[in-house]
Parts: C-alpha cells; structure tokens; sequence
C-alpha cells in the first residue's frame, strides 16, 4: 500500500514535470505556458487539500492543523497565488462535479487556444507545431499525460477511502 501511493506521488510529480517539459519545448513565453499549466496546478492544491481535510475529520480534529474550507483554499491560496483568477474560483466553487476533470479540461482548452490563435506578441511561434499533425500529436502527449495524472490521483483517492482492515494492525 505504502509503495502504491508513493509510486502515485511520484507519477503526479513526473506528469506535472512532463506537461512543463512539453509547453517549455513549445512555447517561449512564460504566459503562454502559465496558461495551460495553472489549471493543473490548481487541480493539485485541490488533491492535496482533500487529502489532509479528509485526514483531519478522519482523526477527529486530533490532527494538528485544520486545512480549513475549500473555500479558503480558494481565496487563501489559488486566488492569492494568481493559480485562478475570480470568476475561475468562483466556477469551480459552485461546481458540484469533480473539479479535477473541469480544472483538466480547460488546461486542454486553453492549450487548443494557443495553437489555433496567432502567436502573442514575443512568442516566435514554433516551426514544430505548423501542421495540423504535429500540432495533434503535441495535444494527444498532453492529454495523455493529464489522463494519467488524473489515474494516479484516483488511485490514490480510492486507496485513502478504502481502510485497511483491523486485523492487520493487531496481529
């Protein structure tokens, strides 16, 4: 179990690393980049907030710090922090389904956007990404890493809901 989740931990990381590498070889500009890769990141700080706020109810408030609401971490951290801006916060706070996939699907949306839009201005635009093929093949790279990051979360979310059993710690 230990190693499970490790190994998940360690695929979330590599996946966020991997998306980074991809839009780094892309595009130039550090905005252009910023936009596909703050949804992610959001989705992560939502991740790991429910991690430790399931923790702390588990335990009965024993555990030392309350990770507070999901509205502070909206206000408190990915507001604060420039990760999404108002009126994204304010989406994904009245949104009911799983916030991952909604954070995921406008990381895809936003990337679809940069490739079809004119390049900013400061941004060469890239020779690789000119066809419509190779600008497939960048998203299908990019959609894949986000499915598996989005796997390697479920796995670990199902592994936190599903306790190990009582015999186990008393044998």
């Amino acid at each position: 179990r230990y190693q499970s989740m490790y190994n998940n931990v360690i695929a979330i990381q590599g996946k966020l690393h991997n998306i980074g590498l991809y839009l780094r070889a892309y595009y130039e500009q550090p905005a252009t980049r910023w936009n596909v890769m703050r949804y992610l990141l959001a989705s992560h700080y939502i991740f790991y907030w429910s991690l430790q706020r399931r923790y702390y109810d588990w335990k009965n408030s024993q555990y030392k710090q309350d990770p507070g609401t999901f509205q502070d971490l909206i206000n408190k951290t990915l507001v604060a922090k420039g990760v999404l801006i108002k009126v994204e916060a304010d989406c994904i706070s009245k949104y009911e389904g799983n916030k991952h996939k909604l954070l995921y699907s406008w990381s895809t949306v936003a990337m679809k956007r940069i490739m079809q839009a004119a390049p900013p201005k400061g941004e060469k635009g890239n020779p690789m990404l000119n066809t419509e093929f190779e600008q497939t093949a960048v998203l299908t790279n990019l959609k894949e890493e986000i499915v598996g990051m989005r796997g390697a979360i479920g796995t670990i979310d199902n592994s936190m809901l599903f306790p190990i059993p009582f015999q186990y710690y008393h044998i």
